[in-house]
């Protein structure tokens, strides 16, 4: 790739991403490719879980909305799954402070409001994986 780094397959990080929107997981897939990471997208949570169970990943990105009930319960049950310290974004609807407070208390790493802007969502994954400096 000329003017870019060119991350070999054994260098790239690995994303999970969960949301049940065809349209986000296209969306999604295609700016992390466009950075070089390899991305595994999930449309559910049972999906991410025997994904998670079978694949190491550098970072989980779900969508908050496609749990019933609470996003923070969800994180912390896929944190009993995750190796500890994997980071987690969370893609939500819920702007509020308060939700962003309750979502770092259950260990989800960064949040990031739909509709999701790509600019800023390569923000956000560049934080998320700062050992990967090709990003």
């Amino acid at each position: 790739m000329v003017g870019r780094f060119s991350a070999s397959a054994a260098f790239r990080p690995r994303v999970l991403l969960v949301d049940q929107s065809r349209a986000i997981r296209a969306q999604l897939s295609a700016a992390m490719a466009d950075m070089e990471v390899a991305v595994v997208a999930q449309a559910d949570q049972q999906g991410a879980q025997t994904a998670l169970a079978e694949q190491h990943f550098d970072a989980l990105i779900f969508d908050a909305d496609l749990v019933s009930g609470s996003p923070t319960g969800f994180c912390r049950q896929f944190r009993q799954l995750l190796p500890k310290g994997l980071p987690v974004l969370i893609l939500t609807s819920h702007r509020s402070a308060i939700d962003r407070l309750w979502q770092s208390l259950a260990g989800c790493s960064r949040s990031l409001s739909k509709p999701i802007d790509l600019e800023r969502f390569r923000v956000e994954l560049q934080r998320l994986l700062p050992t990967f400096p090709h990003l």
